[in-house]
């Protein structure tokens, strides 16, 4: 909703991973933006020294808990 976005732009609220999940959905973010975004938000273990890949999975295991168990992984289309 677009109150709940500008509450998060003004940091008046922190978004859940499943609202960051879906606004880097809904804006088609790459994995390393994903992985950004959610470093960010402190919803990932720091990110100096780690790989990409490394990275990748902490954000995997960070969105498994709430996403279905057939999910789309990054590179797949709706």
């Amino acid at each position: 909703a677009p109150g709940m976005l500008s509450r998060i732009e003004n940091n008046k609220v922190n978004p859940t991973k499943e609202t960051l999940w879906r606004l880097a959905k809904a804006l088609h973010l790459s994995l390393t933006e994903c992985i950004y975004l959610f470093g960010l938000a402190g919803l990932l273990p720091s990110l100096t020294n780690q790989s990409e890949h490394s990275a990748a999975a902490d954000l995997e295991r960070c969105v498994d808990d709430f996403l279905p168990a057939q999910h789309q992984t990054f590179g797949q289309t709706d």
